[in-house]
């Protein structure tokens, strides 16, 4: 291999070696944060492409040139393809990508290697080689076929993708996620810009493909998310989308300790923003509550109940739950969940049912539940319901008085069998389970409801002190 004097081979040199440790950072970081896997794949898809091009610009043999014009190509096809996925898996989308489709996307780019490695045989991706002499040093210059300008569609189909995603995430995220997500959106930018420049023959010097000369300044933008933001401190590892439905309080935290997540439902607990926990440490952001500072405290899978009082409103108890987030069933913890659901109810309705019986208030409130008739779903009840079951109400609603027990099938076919006889009940006899060797005695009253062409079922008890 004859080599020249080339004063662009140092600038793409460098570029590669920053990339090639920006590629060594992600790799140790790999097993603990959700789409590093991708990012890797895409960080040594541009040392290969950076190397080969810095050696094909070093090289004054045409033969040489062109070779490593091909070892390009093991990079070329494979960087807009990881970038998307990494944009992909970085956004969390709700939709996964299927491992048919990932193969697919694969098979697409190795199609396009192959046909640069065997060009020679049909020019789909380059019609002719040549050299330019400028100042002293030669350029390869190449005619390009109709596969390389399906790659340049593919390729920036993939990017039009990951960054639309990217912009959702920047519009949609905390401030801890749009400061990355900035950061992907300006290093994968200026890539971009510098192929884009080089495509439309605009390069101020010709035949400089300035793609790789932009890899100096996107490894710097990444690098500085690596090193300065915690980018891969503080990626997703959660399914925001699933965690957003539940109604216990939900946090999420690194193996650093570091919160990632909150969902809304711990905002209604503690009137505070989850936007504004995300990247703090938990024990300091729950400095104020002991109780829930002392679960980050150690890294033990932990079920206790813990009481906390959040500040303008009664204390509430929680049923807590901490488990490890696992790669892929392995040993390697990359994160922890602590779910609070919240028992309160249930707590007050057991103190209740196990103290002794005495005098019932007149103002008391009376047991309530209104149903449809047609399913004998519940619709609604009053927290005196709750406290005399032991229920939560979101584990009520929805649900048929049979299935949370509140009565026996011939204590139901009784009830209904009055009611569409007298079409009311009033002060009508009624045990209600205390457990399961004991009853509560209660008067039962009921009446029928109509509204918007539906049937419903309101039924009120009173305890019995007769």
């Amino acid at each position: 291999m004859q080599w020249q004097n080339n004063p662009f081979f140092p600038l793409i040199a460098i570029s590669s070696l920053i990339a090639a440790a920006c590629a060594v950072f992600v790799a140790t970081r790999r097993n603990r944060s959700y789409g590093a896997t991708a990012l890797l794949g895409l960080i040594l898809s541009v040392v290969v492409w950076g190397a080969a091009y810095s050696l094909e610009l070093s090289s004054a043999n045409l033969v040489w040139g062109v070779f490593w014009a091909k070892v390009e190509y093991v990079g070329v096809p494979f960087v807009p393809l990881f970038f998307f996925l990494f944009a992909y898996q970085f956004t969390q989308n709700e939709r996964k990508l299927s491992s048919l489709k990932t193969f697919a996307l694969f098979l697409i780019s190795s199609t396009f290697t192959l046909l640069a490695w065997t060009n020679e045989y049909h020019h789909f991706v380059w019609t002719e080689f040549s050299q330019d002499s400028t100042d002293g040093y030669v350029m390869l210059a190449l005619g390009h076929g109709l596969a390389f300008w399906l790659l340049i569609a593919y390729s920036y189909i993939l990017l039009l993708i990951a960054f639309i995603h990217l912009v959702y995430r920047v519009i949609n995220s905390p401030p801890e996620f749009k400061k990355q997500a900035y950061i992907i959106l300006a290093g994968g930018g200026v890539t971009w810009l510098g192929n884009i420049i080089y495509v439309l023959g605009i390069s101020p010097v010709p035949q400089l493909d300035l793609t790789p000369v932009s890899f100096v300044i996107s490894s710097v933008i990444f690098s500085f998310g690596f090193f300065s933001a915690g980018m891969l401190d503080i990626m997703p590892i959660a399914g925001e989308f699933i965690l957003e439905s539940l109604d216990d309080a939900i946090i999420v935290t690194n193996p650093k300790g570091m919160i990632v997540y909150a969902n809304r439902a711990f905002e209604y607990f503690f009137n505070l923003s989850p936007l504004s926990l995300v990247g703090k440490q938990a024990t300091q952001a729950f400095s104020e509550w002991s109780a829930l500072k002392s679960l980050f405290e150690n890294s033990e899978t932990i079920r206790r109940e813990i009481a906390v009082a959040p500040q303008g409103r009664a204390p509430v108890v929680f049923n807590v739950r901490i488990f490890n987030i696992r790669l892929n069933n392995t040993s390697e913890v990359i994160g922890r969940i602590t779910m609070l659901d919240d028992v309160t109810e249930r707590r007050a309705a057991e103190h209740r049912l196990n103290q002794p019986y005495i005098e019932s208030n007149s103002n008391e409130l009376p047991v309530m539940a209104i149903f449809r008739a047609n399913d004998d779903k519940i619709v609604d009840v009053n927290r005196a319901f709750l406290l005399a079951l032991g229920y939560e109400r979101k584990d009520v609603i929805g649900r048929s008085l049979g299935e949370i027990q509140f009565w026996e099938t011939d204590q139901r076919a009784d009830f209904l069998r009055a009611l569409y006889k007298n079409g009311s009940l009033k002060d009508t006899p009624f045990k209600l389970k205390k457990d399961k060797d004991s009853a509560r005695a209660y008067l039962l009253s009921a009446t029928q409801i109509e509204a918007q062409d539906l049937k419903y079922v309101m039924i009120l008890l009173r305890e019995d002190w007769a």
